[in-house]
């Protein structure tokens, strides 16, 4: 593919500006700020809908411009020999609410036309790859820097360079590189051998399996916690389940260390044991110093109580006292009165 001609309207800096490229490969040349980021930027813009720059949240538009329409239209030569033109047309949209006489801004749109016939997204990204050849991948390893070393996902670039160079065999990767252990991780328990992409979705099923349980481990000891006893301290017999139940779990996560430990791939698995190993620690710690809480609190209100039962019978003594007095009183006044 070859381009002919490329057409920028108020596209970022460049108010109008034609290029006349005849199909052969050009170099630009100018000073800073004069268009010529811009215009690369463009040419992607057209192929890819990204910049060769890589920008973020690129835009066509011409800062502080409104009512515009920023457009970007390149003439091609495809493979066959055909003449085709593609253009874009990014410009702001204006609606009028129901009721309102004033029209708002409501944001921007892309318009998209091949040969001056208005189509859609879809159709023309479709001719777009069908320019680059099916790929439009391949247009952005071209335009876009840094596209194929840093944004290209690992996968298709080393099947890239495989295409290239030549693939290099597990065998010749394990030699060179001293993983001879890895083969005995690759065994198959029949006999074969996995392949290495093959392995790898085993081991993250395998995690995913260790990680459910590990995760089922903090759920199942808050429920033990919430099982302890509220007011006086627990019984021998509630201890000694309790014990038996948390001795239960330890074993549970030694075991989940265990099945980890076999793969070098879930290390984080034992972070996420030694932290629950902690939580136990935590819960057993919180479950004795409640215990301890419940006899100090359980003894502080037995003492209130005799307190209180002390003042009552002082009381008591008192009336008894008052009331004797009393009845001598009235014996007293009784015979007075005879």
């Amino acid at each position: 593919m070859r381009i002919r001609y490329l057409t920028l309207a108020n596209f970022r800096g460049l108010k109008d500006k034609s290029f006349d490229f005849s199909g052969d490969n050009v170099s630009i040349y100018g000073s800073n700020g004069t268009g010529k980021t811009t215009t690369a930027n463009a040419i992607s813009y057209l192929m890819t809908d990204a910049p060769s720059t890589g920008e973020k949240d690129f835009s066509p538009k011409t800062e502080g411009a409104h009512n515009l329409n920023h457009t970007a239209e390149m003439e091609v030569v495809d493979n066959n020999g055909e003449i085709h033109k593609y253009k874009k047309d990014f410009h702001e949209v204006w609606k009028k609410k129901r009721g309102s006489r004033t029209e708002e801004f409501s944001g921007h749109e892309v318009s998209y036309a091949i040969d001056g016939v208005p189509t859609k997204k879809k159709d023309y990204d479709a001719a777009m790859e069908a320019l680059c050849g099916g790929d439009a991948k391949r247009a952005l390893m071209l335009s876009k820097v840094g596209y194929f070393a840093e944004e290209m996902p690992w996968q298709e670039r080393r099947k890239i360079l495989f295409d290239v160079c030549g693939a290099v065999s597990d065998a010749e990767i394990i030699e060179k590189a001293g993983l001879e252990e890895l083969k005995d991780v690759l065994k198959m328990p029949g006999g074969g051998t996995y392949a290495p992409e093959d392995y790898m979705q085993i081991a993250k099923a395998q995690r995913c399996t260790l990680n459910k349980k590990l995760d089922e481990l903090p759920a199942r000891i808050d429920e033990l916690a919430r099982t302890l006893p509220e007011g006086e301290a627990a019984g021998a017999d509630w201890l000694t389940d309790t014990e038996a139940a948390i001795q239960k779990l330890e074993q549970e996560k030694t075991d989940a260390l265990a099945a980890a430990s076999a793969d070098t791939h879930i290390s984080a698995c034992q972070a996420a044991v030694a932290g629950i190993k902690t939580q136990i620690e935590k819960n057993r710690a919180a479950h004795l110093a409640a215990q301890n809480r419940h006899v100090n609190e359980g003894a502080k209100r037995t003492g209130a109580i005799r307190e209180v039962l002390h003042g009552m019978e002082d009381n008591l003594r008192k009336l008894h006292d008052e009331k004797a007095e009393a009845e001598s009183k009235l014996i007293y006044m009784k015979q007075k009165r005879e």
